[in-house]
């Protein structure tokens, strides 16, 4: 089965190590391109495109655009899901969202004793749609931050207590 395009990886090799190969021309035109010829017509359909939306008055924001959401498990429940949530990022950058997809859950952890951790999911604490904590982290995710996590240190501690002062510092 052949490839509509090359990965991503691979593309950016050849762009770095074979600027002048083959696989730079488009083939559609008479001239023969190279990947200086294509970082130029990338970047003035870019532009030309971005000057098309701005004068349409529509939004240039890219976390707008993007309109990422976080879909309920049944995808056949829009009602259930999050939409427009105001996040930048792609999929192949640091802050990895593309408009549907996207960490589920980050978390960081120093390794002292006792361990410190953070971390942080899309969605929230509850699994009923009817709850105010059925997606009450969406917004902590989307902004990058985390919460702290607290671990068990003894038999006797009360992981449930813990956890629930955590996600639910109101203790509704």
């Amino acid at each position: 089965m052949a490839l509509d395009y090359p990965f991503k990886y691979q593309t950016i090799y050849m762009f770095k190590e074979y600027p002048n190969d083959k696989f730079m021309d488009i083939m559609a035109t008479p001239e023969i391109e190279v990947a200086q010829d294509l970082f130029l017509k990338s970047f003035k359909y870019t532009v030309t495109k971005m000057k098309e939306i701005e004068s349409n008055n529509e939004n240039l924001n890219w976390g707008e655009r993007k309109a990422t959401y976080v879909g309920h498990l049944l995808q056949g429940l829009p009602a259930f899901s999050k939409f427009n949530i105001p996040i930048g990022g792609n999929s192949g950058i640091v802050n990895a969202t593309s408009q549907n997809h996207g960490p589920s859950w980050r978390m960081i952890v120093e390794m002292s004793s006792p361990p410190k951790a953070f971390g942080i999911y899309p969605g929230g604490q509850s699994g009923n749609p009817g709850s105010k904590y059925y997606d009450n982290l969406i917004s902590t995710w989307a902004s990058g931050n985390y919460l702290d996590i607290k671990f068990m240190q003894n038999k006797e501690d009360n992981s449930d207590i813990i956890f629930s002062q955590i996600l639910n510092p109101q203790n509704d």
